[in-house]
């Protein structure tokens, strides 16, 4: 089950009134409703697409917390069906270690946007597991973090082709993400199979979006 307590005090600080039932940890229709108003607000002030089913990633802080602590907005026939915990950085275990890639040293992180027709979901063909998961098909803006300081820095950018593989995915059954993103996005696994999985189709492109907050 998601915690989407602070997103729901979130949409109250930004003015999208909850004024029922408030921030009660419940996805209902109250929340689904100014969801998608903020969802379309962003997509408006960003200049961006807004899909009728498509995945949406708030990015609440620069920082590495190694924790689910941003969230990931799905929406399906024009409504929002779905709000999970979830991450669009990379965990711990990466940032300590991180990779060389182009010849640059550090983590990657994607770069907030969005990138028209950027994934395609394998339904039940995820490598480690067996659930669906978005496969990386178009050349992604990321981040290059390689000093280890916990926060994400911006100064250094690079072009990720396809074959960079940052994939969006279910990841542990948990709220650590350690060594389950490099990079990639994701949500906690009972998450991911509840709240995204049941909206795609194998075969489905999406055009992935994230948003800074």
């Amino acid at each position: 089950m998601s915690d989407i307590t602070k997103f729901q005090e979130h949409l109250i600080k930004k003015g999208y009134d909850l004024d029922n039932y408030g921030a009660d940890n419940d996805f209902g229709n109250e929340t689904a409703s100014a969801s998608l108003r903020y969802i379309e607000d962003l997509c408006i002030l960003n200049k961006v697409v807004l899909f009728p089913n498509n995945p949406y990633w708030i990015r609440m802080s620069d920082n590495f917390t190694d924790k689910f602590t941003d969230f990931l907005i799905v929406t399906d026939n024009d409504k929002v069906v779905s709000i999970s915990n979830a991450t669009t950085k990379a965990g711990r275990y990466w940032v300590k270690n991180p990779v060389t890639a182009g010849g640059i040293l550090g983590t990657g992180v994607r770069v907030a946007g969005q990138t028209i027709n950027s994934h395609i979901y394998k339904k039940g063909k995820n490598k480690w597991r067996g659930e669906g998961y978005f496969r990386q098909i178009a050349t992604l803006l990321i981040y290059r973090d390689g000093n280890k300081d916990n926060k994400v820095d911006k100064n250094i950018k690079q072009q990720a082709p396809k074959w960079f593989g940052f994939f969006l995915h279910a990841m542990g059954k948990g709220n650590i993400i350690w060594n389950w993103s490099a990079g990639c996005l994701g949500a906690p696994l009972v998450q991911w199979n509840s709240n995204v999985d049941p909206y795609f189709t194998d075969g489905q492109i999406i055009s992935d979006t994230i948003f800074e907050v």
